[in-house]
């Protein structure tokens, strides 16, 4: 265990962090790491994206309608961003995983 202190808009939080250095082998990762699956571990995808390359760091607004809508307005404008940029060249078509030749 180990106490970390974190400084953000003017507050300092305090956080006690439980763990270890290295889960493997252990018999509880499952239950610490929850529906843990080493073939399927994602990210927080777009939420994650808005996080770091907007600077977002909180909401808004309180009310739950409020929320999804100002979340859904970040999405869509995410997916308007992508959309441009592909029309552009900037990313490529995902076409699936190319063929593996076997040995």
């Amino acid at each position: 265990m180990r106490t970390e202190s974190r400084e953000q808009d003017g507050y300092t939080q305090m956080i006690e962090v439980y763990g270890c250095a290295d889960c493997s082998g252990c018999e509880h990762k499952v239950k610490c790491l929850y529906k843990y699956n080493p073939k399927k571990i994602r990210t927080e995808g777009h939420f994650g994206d808005i996080k770091e390359n907007e600077s977002f760091r909180h909401f808004s607004y309180r009310s739950t309608e409020k929320v999804y809508k100002e979340f859904m307005l970040y999405a869509i404008s995410g997916n308007i961003n992508k959309y441009h940029r592909f029309l552009h060249q900037e990313i490529i078509k995902y076409e699936g995983k190319p063929e593996q030749k076997t040995a």
